[in-house]
């Protein structure tokens, strides 16, 4: 009996004794714990407040890698008090988001950034030349349709991006372009540099169309198709084909000459956002923005082609296919019997991205209506040629001549101007045995033909 006591007791000295070692462990643990929660929370507070030396605060509306890749678009409200900062939120990101579903700015939506910034007015809505004149902290006011900055509104913008580049931004990245927001329903809107450009929340930009618009103005460098001047990638002020700037593009979907402001002003088209909202960009206005967007300025890593949506055609004049004309002459799926017993052309542009020559295959295929067997195939690419072998990327009209004929097997090269390009015009393709078939055009971008250039 004595020894079954003795056993008790020393039985219950040990769990007395491992209850006194848990509760050690435990209270070490939570003084740990304490202490993490003491320093953690200083370490990001520091941190935070690095990134927050900001005048107002900064929120993301869209963000898909570093801003040193990506264009950095930034949106500044006019006109929002600060009870109005949560509404100038909801309207920056619908109208945001409404400008990424036009294209190029879709096709390139994963190489752009945009933030918000929360600039807060003393009072409601814009001011009017010769008329109200709200206190607004960049004090904008239009005048007709235009809207811009007075008293030093714009030296406020760039010391918010100032901020924004050295405190808030990615290490290294720039603001590719500032839009300012303005609160009031008027339809003004204007775009008075690359820096700045203007948008209300009037009918029209309820989904992002003018902002859409507005930007183009400045990031593309673009004209208003509308207007009286010449002097943008999108306006000219001769008709010769074969001088006009966008030359090389007429008969591609859609892209003409047609009068814009006045009888001595051009356009390539009736139809696009730089002529009337809600129609999209037509292909010379689209090419102009992608190559902006990828300004090695402001982006690190552009992408390296841009390469417009093929088109194929049967045989038509340059100058024939303005706008929706361009319909009667393009071939699809849906309508494919009626290139029996014609030639087919087949254009898309190309448009190098980057300051080195490019080396590219592409394929040509034509599938049957099963999806899967190839009816016909050609490859432009393969060895270059020795008699062209001296083609520097400069000649554009002399490679062109090559990749014009289908067939003929070589290696070209894109030019690494970054202000040319060419279209891919392929002739003398019957497909009057193939009918029924589906036409599949198919880039093979070869990154290991791609050889650098010292410049």
């Amino acid at each position: 009996m004595k020894n079954l006591i003795a056993k008790k007791n020393l039985i219950q000295q040990k769990v007395k004794y491992m209850k006194r070692k848990i509760k050690r462990i435990q209270a070490v643990c939570i003084y740990m714990m304490l202490l993490l929660l003491l320093l953690l929370p200083q370490t990001a507070m520091a941190k935070n407040t690095e990134k927050s030396k900001t005048t107002f605060p900064v929120q993301v509306i869209h963000k898909t890698g570093d801003d040193k890749e990506n264009f950095v678009i930034v949106i500044m409200g006019d006109g929002y008090t600060a009870g109005q900062q949560d509404q100038f939120l909801e309207d920056a990101t619908q109208k945001a988001r409404g400008m990424l579903t036009w294209s190029p700015y879709r096709e390139y939506s994963d190489r752009i950034n945009i933030y918000a910034v929360q600039a807060v007015s003393n009072e409601s809505g814009i001011g009017v030349y010769g008329g109200k004149s709200p206190d607004t902290y960049f004090h904008v006011k239009v005048y007709g349709k235009a809207a811009g900055f007075t008293n030093g509104g714009d030296e406020r913008a760039k010391a918010l991006r100032t901020e924004l580049e050295e405190n808030y931004l990615d290490e290294g990245a720039n603001v590719g372009t500032i839009h300012i927001l303005c609160n009031d329903t008027g339809s003004y809107g204007a775009s008075v540099n690359p820096l700045f450009s203007f948008s209300t929340n009037s009918e029209d930009n309820s989904d992002g169309t003018a902002m859409a618009h507005e930007i183009a103005h400045s990031i593309g460098r673009l004209g208003d198709e509308y207007e009286r001047y010449t002097n943008k990638p999108n306006t000219s002020d001769t008709a010769n084909p074969d001088t006009i700037k966008w030359s090389k593009m007429l008969g591609f979907r859609g892209i003409g000459i047609t009068t814009a402001g006045t009888d001595t002003a051009f356009a390539p088209s009736r139809e696009c956002m730089m002529r009337r909202l809600g129609q999209p960009f037509c292909e010379v206005c689209k090419m102009e923005l992608a190559r902006k967007l990828n300004n090695t300025d402001y982006v690190s890593r552009p992408a390296a082609l841009y390469i417009s949506d093929p088109e194929v055609s049967i045989a038509h004049s340059k100058t024939a296919t303005l706008d929706r004309d361009s319909e009667k002459y393009r071939i699809t799926e849906s309508n494919i019997t009626k290139a029996n017993d014609d030639d087919l052309e087949f254009r898309t542009v190309v448009q190098n991205m980057v300051n080195k020559e490019q080396h590219l295959k592409m394929s040509f295929r034509i599938i049957g209506a099963d999806g899967i067997t190839v009816k016909y195939i050609n490859i432009l690419g393969g060895t270059l040629q020795e008699n062209i072998a001296y083609i520097s990327a400069n000649n554009i009209a002399l490679q062109s001549q090559f990749i014009c004929c289908l067939g003929y097997p070589l290696e070209y090269v894109v030019t690494k101007m970054l202000s040319q390009f060419f279209c891919c015009q392929l002739y003398h393709l019957s497909i009057n045995h193939f009918e029924g078939a589906k036409i599949r055009i198919l880039f093979l971008i070869l990154p290991s033909l791609i050889k650098e250039q010292q410049l």
